[in-house]
């Protein structure tokens, strides 16, 4: 990324823009319903040389001495268009200079491998561009210019997809700290503003491809809808704004359900009382998964399939587990727990063959099996220790982390108990899961180390030689 000076430059005349433009009272109107950066924010507009941005940054312009606002500008040159791109990255350049403002340029190389969606991994480079810039430069916003009918398209996108009610609430206003200061004007009012203000813009050649879905809804779709209905999109952008409403009053709902049901939280797990949340409507579920993932750390966008499950569990089910990815949720003992799958998957995993009359030691872990007479399971304590029928087991033998998963039967019960459910019964903290052990042969699991062995593998009066396995931490 590069970053243009202008403090050390003579900048060209300004262009002189109308205060009292009926663009910058819209502009106006929209911090008056969503709220103003405070006085003396940085914030940080996405220049892409197109006219939507450059409209953006001149309105931004204008307003920002009133509120001694420290602009700056964000250009990503995706070099997909060849002297094009580079083309853009110049006038951007140049307007800034005119405008006194500090431009960053981030030159972003698409990957060759042509499985990637491109517009999905521009979207990435630029939005990884503006996270970087607001923890490293100190920006408070980042005001992007969508416009109302880049909503509608969005909406129409959603329906020509199927994608759900989260797609349908298409592009939001505001969202966390990414403003959209021209979401209630159209692009026909952005065009009428730059006639007015005889300024200049980049046209960007691939917006006339059909290629791309949102080209074909600008140009085909909603040019054919608008023939039965000439205000399609003035209703898609406002049915947004209506699901959008109803989507945040139902994700502070949610926030507030898991808040007074969290009963713990760590680095990718969150463990909830499932009493709490039992009394929530179903309606609330794909809003409380999604609340609770981002407060356990999980990146994982909820499937509709992942979403049903979660509420059986949650209403029907005394326990179990939903998985998806790195996601896993568990139910046990009236406790609900969100974690990453990865939690338990760092272990090294150590193959042990041992035959009888033999000691194999192996480090760091210090693991030591023995096989010989046959001893009693008393001679041992199974938090370090443990004594299995030989002839029972199936090699090969393999310590390695547990897994999500992992079942078995415990010596002395007439069923089959996760592990998971087995940790929370016996109280294990949730810090230490993560580093927790097991011996397992061909078969499964046959000792949790630190816990009962398997009942397969107990030893009885027909025992005629004992593994006796031990496991110390250096």
């Amino acid at each position: 990324m590069t970053l243009l000076k202008t403090q050390d430059m003579e900048p060209m005349p300004a262009p002189v823009m109308d205060r009292d433009d009926p663009l910058l009272a819209a502009v106006a109107a929209y911090f008056n319903e969503y709220g103003w950066p405070a006085r003396r924010s940085r914030v940080l507009v996405a220049l892409s040389g197109g006219m939507d941005s450059v409209s953006l940054l001149g309105i931004l312009h204008v307003l920002a001495p009133e509120h001694e606002w420290r602009l700056g500008a964000a250009h990503v040159n995706y070099h997909l268009r060849g002297d094009d791109s580079d083309g853009d990255e110049s006038f951007c350049r140049e307007w800034c200079e005119r405008l006194a403002i500090p431009l960053h340029v981030h030159h972003a190389h698409h990957p060759t491998d042509r499985s990637v969606n491109v517009q999905e991994w521009a979207r990435h480079e630029r939005y990884a561009l503006f996270d970087r810039l607001m923890e490293f430069e100190g920006y408070d916003r980042v005001a992007i210019g969508h416009t109302r009918d880049d909503r509608a398209e969005s909406v129409a996108a959603a329906v020509i997809e199927a994608r759900g009610t989260f797609a349908l609430s298409g592009i939001p206003p505001i969202r966390d700290r990414v403003i959209r200061p021209l979401i209630g004007v159209t692009r026909g009012d952005v065009q009428g503003f730059v006639a007015r203000n005889d300024l200049t813009y980049r046209e960007d050649a691939s917006n006339a491809s059909l290629n791309y879905l949102r080209n074909r809804i600008r140009h085909e779709h909603l040019p054919h809808w608008a023939e039965s209905n000439p205000s399609i999109r003035q209703g898609l952008a406002r049915l947004s704004g209506q699901l959008w409403r109803q989507e945040t009053y139902l994700f502070h709902e949610a926030e507030r359900i898991i808040r007074e049901a969290t009963i713990d939280s760590g680095d990718r797990y969150l463990s909830l009382n499932a009493g709490t949340l039992s009394p929530a409507d179903p309606a609330l579920d794909p809003f409380l998964l999604r609340v609770m993932l981002r407060s356990a750390g999980v990146s994982v966008i909820p499937t509709s399939d992942t979403v049903e499950r979660f509420t059986e569990l949650r209403l029907e089910r005394p326990s179990g587990q939903v998985e998806q990815g790195d996601l896993v949720i568990e139910r046990s003992q009236g406790v609900i727990t969100v974690s990453g799958r990865s939690d338990t998957q760092h272990v090294m995993a150590y193959t042990v063959t041992v035959q009888p009359g033999e000691t194999v030691e192996m480090g760091p872990l210090s693991i030591t099996a023995t096989v010989g007479p046959t001893r009693t399971a008393a001679e041992c304590d199974d938090r370090s220790e443990a004594m299995l029928d030989w002839n029972c087991l199936h090699l090969p033998l393999v310590i390695r982390g547990w897994q999500r998963g992992d079942r078995y039967q415990p010596i002395g019960m007439s069923g089959h108990k996760t592990l998971a459910d087995l940790f929370a019964d016996r109280g294990v903290p949730r810090g230490e899961r993560s580093s927790a052990l097991v011996l397992t042969d061909s078969l499964g699991v046959i000792w949790p180390i630190g816990h009962p062995i398997a009942d397969r593998a107990k030893l009885t009066p027909e025992t005629e030689s004992v593994l006796h396995v031990k496991v110390s931490r250096q």
